[in-house]
């Protein structure tokens, strides 16, 4: 079994555990960062990748006052490495969250890229990118699918 194929299947099983703790996670979704076991709930659209050492939060003392816990991150979004979403931050689609940013505030425009703390747009992803990423997460889907069946590529 290569890494790439070993790869996959961990964050597999992270997002079979992440569905068992309530969280909702898409088809396509590659996770190797931490979903909080908080009392939020986390909703990762299809597609997206959540990096190394990344952190979505659903707890902390900002999140119990004002009662907005949950997280949603759209569709083939990128969350880099490092990066920490807070509680109540609603990401749009196809957008990527730099490394080590830290989002505090909902990312309502899609094909944002957001860096900094904390974490503030920059640019905007151009079609052709977003047609390459959405393109390489679905051939991870398809190569994740022929690992669980038992098949090669």
């Amino acid at each position: 079994m290569t890494k790439y194929e070993k790869a996959l299947l961990r964050s597999y099983e992270r997002i079979r555990r992440a569905e068992k703790r309530g969280h909702v996670i898409g088809e396509g979704v590659r996770l190797v960062g931490h979903l909080d076991q908080g009392p939020g709930r986390i909703t990762v659209g299809d597609g997206c990748v959540v990096g190394s050492q990344s952190a979505i939060l659903t707890h902390g003392p900002v999140a119990q006052h004002s009662g907005k816990q949950d997280v949603t991150i759209g569709c083939y979004c990128y969350i880099g490495w490092g990066a920490i979403v807070l509680p109540g931050v609603t990401v749009a689609d196809y957008c990527i969250v730099g490394a080590g940013s830290v989002v505090s505030r909902d990312v309502i425009e899609p094909r944002s890229v957001v860096v900094g703390n904390p974490a503030c747009t920059v640019k905007r992803r151009d079609e052709e990118e977003i047609a390459q990423f959405v393109r390489r997460r679905k051939e991870d889907a398809v190569a994740l699918r022929k690992l669980l069946e038992g098949g090669k590529e």
